[in-house]
């Protein structure tokens, strides 16, 4: 297991931090690993091809359109990297992994308001596409989990409202980009999820 970015305080001025960590389950001890490029919080995170990516976030102004990529077996030092960027800046969105080499980053706050735009990344061509058409209801502080190769977006808040108010899950098919109203339930805001196999 992997934590790294965020802030030191609760407090502003928040010091974005770089610093990054790993957790050895079967010794139960935490190692300092070499830290990112960049301090940021607010950003998303997956494992795609054996390398971690983390996309966007802030740093205390606009929404970060840089990504960075720890890969474990690079016999380098640092061992991050920076890869291309989004074509926008984002906070607060979420990501997944679909297929052999795509991460997806949906919603989330662009400059001036939540965003309902899908972005994807081909690991193998090191590019990003924008996802046409857009996902169903504009959300940050969402979150998603792939069930039998089909995404799942859930919960978050919308302008200035709660998308769990009526509780929507978007489900969508990441090759094709387009989204639907899968589901209504339970009441979900600021929420995590995942699929167990």
């Amino acid at each position: 297991m992997y934590v790294c970015a965020g802030t030191d305080g609760l407090s502003s001025p928040h010091n974005y931090v770089r610093s990054m960590h790993s957790f050895q389950e079967d010794r139960g001890i935490w190692h300092t690993l070499p830290p990112m490029l960049h301090g940021r919080r607010c950003s998303v995170s997956a494992v795609l091809l054996g390398c971690l990516y983390v996309c966007g976030g802030s740093n205390g102004k606009l929404p970060l359109r840089s990504v960075e990529r720890f890969d474990p077996r690079c016999k380098q030092l640092s061992k991050w990297t920076e890869v291309a960027p989004m074509p926008s800046g984002r906070r607060h969105a979420t990501c997944f992994v679909a297929g052999e080499a795509t991460l997806f980053v949906l919603g989330g706050q662009d400059a001036s308001h939540c965003t309902s735009s899908g972005l994807a990344f081909d690991a193998r061509a090191g590019s990003w596409t924008t996802l046409q058409p857009q996902i169903a209801l504009g959300r940050w502080w969402a979150t998603s989990a792939v069930v039998a190769g089909q995404p799942y977006i859930c919960g978050g808040y919308g302008r200035v409202f709660r998308i769990g108010i009526s509780g929507e899950v978007c489900r969508g098919r990441p090759t094709m980009g387009a989204t639907s109203i899968a589901a209504s339930g339970p009441m979900w805001g600021c929420v995590q999820c995942s699929h167990l196999p």
